[in-house]
């Protein structure tokens, strides 16, 4: 069984391999503004030696990096990434040791420590329904590479940064996951510290993010799920600060339910 870290960025260099104290074979897939891959080893800090791909790309779209990086993987077992992370110095022994105890599962996410937000991640092992679901982000999700090529499975291309459509690539390959069959499962084993930064897709509760919010809901659910979904958001954000009324607020997310394609 082998492991690869699959890394997403923007104009970075090679640097960032060090940077995120990957200790593995990793994949980088750096959107910029020119052509080319190089294929190199590179010595971690405990002085072992790993593969690496790096591969710069004119494209743009954060689900086309993914792809790209699962495409080009390194090993059986992928590890998702952003550029704002830091691992465990152990992080391939601690995931590919998950996989070993649960070889029915085609999907495992783990947990992160994140220094910007108060999020709590259940201390608990747990199959993952759609509440879980909904609120994994892409740096928990590894995978067994053979699972969702059998199935098809691909990060959609049309949501993501890079996209204008906002978020929830991930969730809608877990969703995708789930309704194949695929066994997915959450452990809680801290795998990465997300470092502090500002979202590359969200910048504030406007009407451009509302519009965005029914278009998505209503690709990953259908469309009964995005008619009703903003009734609950409402409520369980009922706090948060809006740069919008109520009533557009409303009227933009059922903008993105029905005209939005």
């Amino acid at each position: 069984m082998s492991f690869c870290i699959l890394i997403s960025c923007m104009f970075q260099d090679k640097e960032i391999i060090k940077r995120s104290n990957v200790r593995a074979n990793v994949v980088v897939v750096n959107q910029c503004n020119e052509e080319g891959e190089e294929k190199f080893t590179f010595t971690d800090a405990n002085g072992n030696e790993h593969q690496a791909l790096f591969i710069n790309t004119e494209e743009r779209g954060l689900s086309k990096s993914r792809n790209m990086a699962v495409k080009n993987s390194l090993g059986d077992i992928c590890l998702i990434c952003d550029d704002d992370e830091l691992f465990v110095d152990d992080v391939e022994r601690r995931v590919i040791e998950t996989f070993i105890q649960h070889p029915e599962c085609d999907v495992i996410t783990f947990a992160l420590e994140r220094k910007d937000q108060i999020i709590k991640y259940p201390s608990k092992k747990m199959k993952m329904g759609l509440g879980r679901i909904q609120k994994t982000s892409s740096q928990q999700i590894s995978f067994r590479k053979s699972s969702l090529k059998a199935k098809g499975i691909i990060f959609d291309e049309l949501m993501g940064s890079g996209t204008g459509n906002g978020g929830g690539e991930e969730n809608k390959l877990l969703i995708d996951c789930r309704r194949k069959g695929l066994n997915l499962l959450y452990v809680p084993v801290k795998i990465a510290t997300i470092l502090p930064g500002e979202s590359k897709w969200f910048s504030t509760l406007n009407q451009k993010w509302f519009e965005n919010l029914g278009w998505t809901n209503t690709r990953i659910h259908g469309v009964v799920w995005g008619v009703s979904y903003i009734w609950y958001w409402l409520i369980s954000h009922m706090g948060l600060k809006k740069d919008i009324s109520l009533f557009k607020a409303i009227l933009s997310y059922y903008r993105g339910v029905f005209l939005k394609r």
